[in-house]
């Protein structure tokens, strides 16, 4: 029964992301599948933490979820007050002021410590 009820709410997400926009005119599919991929990325890695019960896999799983979520920010805020790209440099980051990509950095340190770490102590 538990597996009934994981796989169903995956299933769906993998439909949304997979086909849901489609549904969205040219210039914004590309932002609408960003964007659904994310909770699809993280209901997995949550499953995949779940399942694990390994502290490792579980920073990995969140790092992996923290990375996914600001391609997912950058789509909804794009797609929520668009601002005009006229080149591939320009990006959230530059729009905001904020190096986006410094909190995947962050993230994926953070897991690499947590990992040795953990390796350490048992």
């Amino acid at each position: 029964m538990i597996r009934k009820r994981i796989a169903e709410p995956l299933l769906v997400l993998a439909c949304i992301h997979e086909f849901a926009w489609k549904m969205f005119s040219e210039d914004i599919q590309g932002d609408i599948r960003a964007l659904t991929q994310w909770p699809l990325l993280v209901a997995l890695c949550a499953f995949v933490a779940w399942l694990s019960k390994s502290r490792m896999i579980t920073a990995a799983c969140v790092a992996i979820s923290i990375m996914s979520s600001t391609t997912a920010m950058c789509s909804a805020a794009w797609l929520y007050s668009p601002w005009s790209i006229e080149s591939w440099e320009q990006s959230c980051s530059e729009t905001w002021g904020f190096p986006m990509l410094l909190l995947s950095c962050f993230a994926a340190i953070l897991v690499l410590y947590v990992c040795n770490t953990s390796d350490k102590n048992g």
